[in-house]
């Protein structure tokens, strides 16, 4: 395994491990009004062209996994963001 794979684990797991938190968060305490819906549909279209990126780097693995998870975690928090909000368009 080369440095550049060490590097790209490394990355991925630490903004993956980053986002966790703030979801349990959420859960727990049912409240959203510090979530921004604009940074969450942002940080959505930015995971998508990364995947977007990485296949045409080659298929570069890591950064399509990195992506998928933080993806994955981002709807996540949308999906918080929706059910737990009064009216999302006031919170843009």
């Amino acid at each position: 395994m080369s440095g550049k794979d060490i590097s790209g684990y490394i990355g991925t797991s630490l903004t993956v491990i980053n986002q966790i938190p703030q979801i349990y968060v959420t859960f727990k305490t049912k409240k959203t009004e510090d979530l921004s819906f604009l940074f969450l549909l942002s940080l959505l279209a930015s995971h998508i062209a990364w995947i977007c990126y990485a296949v045409f780097d080659d298929y570069n693995t890591t950064l399509i996994l990195n992506s998928s998870i933080c993806l994955l975690l981002t709807k996540i928090l949308i999906y918080a963001k929706y059910k737990y909000s009064n009216n999302l368009l006031t919170d843009i």
